[in-house]
Order: structure tokens, then C-alpha cells, then sequence
């Protein structure tokens, strides 16, 4: 049942107290297949387990810490699947996990950033705070 908006400080509780999280994305991420939405990098970076539709982009960033469906059956078959087993799931939650922390993150984007502006140490600090954020939020 749909209960309404979920408030984004709750977002890691309630992904930790789902055996899947879907993504469904919106068209045009499926048609042009560039735009990752925000939630599959906060599903993978929290450690948990993201069945996606087929999103070009996401396959390319995430072929091997995700699972992705091609059609609404399938997605379906997917989730009943991986529900009754979880066991399967450790797998890929644990690459995504690593995969965001090692590369996705805001302090990668701002990173990015700052070095296209030539701004080398301001780059280097903000990389740095990555392991006191990760360890804030496990």
C-alpha cells in the first residue's frame, strides 16, 4: 500500500527492510538510456539489492553489482525470485555497495568538478572526506 512520500533520511531504513528495491525508471532514461537516476546509486550505496529496468546507462556503469529486467514479466519473475531467495542477493549488493564508494558518490561529482576547473587540491580535500561520510553512515 502506498503510504506516501518517504522523507530521503528514512530512504537507507527502508531499503535496509526491503529483500528487493525496484527501480523503475521514467521513459526517456529508457529511450536515450543516459539518465541513472538518483536512486539506484542510494539503493547500491546503502548496500542493498536493485532489480532496474534496462536503462543503457546503468548497465554500463553497474553490469555486475545489479540485476536488470526487460519487460514487466520479467520484472515480476525477478522479484518472486530473488524474495524467496535472498541468499542470492549478497553478491551483488556487495559489489554495488563498493562500486558507489569507490566511484559515485557526491564527493566524486564535486571532485570531477573541481578538477575540470583546475583545482587540484580543492579536489584532493573533498576526496578525502569520503571514508569519515561512509563510516557516518554505516
Amino acid at each position: 500500500y502506498y503510504c506516501g512520500v518517504i522523507q530521503p533520511e528514512y530512504n537507507k531504513h527502508v531499503y535496509h527492510n526491503a529483500k528487493v528495491c525496484p527501480n523503475v525508471s521514467e521513459d526517456h532514461s529508457r529511450l536515450l538510456g543516459h539518465d541513472v537516476i538518483e536512486r539506484i546509486f542510494a539503493v547500491l550505496g546503502s548496500g542493498n539489492f536493485c532489480i532496474s529496468d534496462y536503462v543503457k546507462g546503468a548497465i554500463e556503469l553497474f553490469p555486475d553489482e545489479m540485476v536488470f529486467a526487460s519487460d514487466v514479466n520479467e520484472f515480476h519473475n525477478l522479484i518472486q525470485h530473488y524474495v524467496k531467495n535472498t541468499h542470492e542477493t549478497k553478491i551483488f549488493t556487495d559489489r554495488g555497495k563498493e562500486a558507489v564508494w569507490k566511484e559515485h558518490t557526491y564527493f566524486h561529482r564535486l571532485a570531477n568538478l573541481f578538477t575540470q576547473l583546475d583545482l587540484p587540491a580543492e579536489a584532493e580535500s573533498v576526496l578525502r572526506k569520503i571514508p569519515s561520510a561512509r563510516a557516518e553512515l554505516e
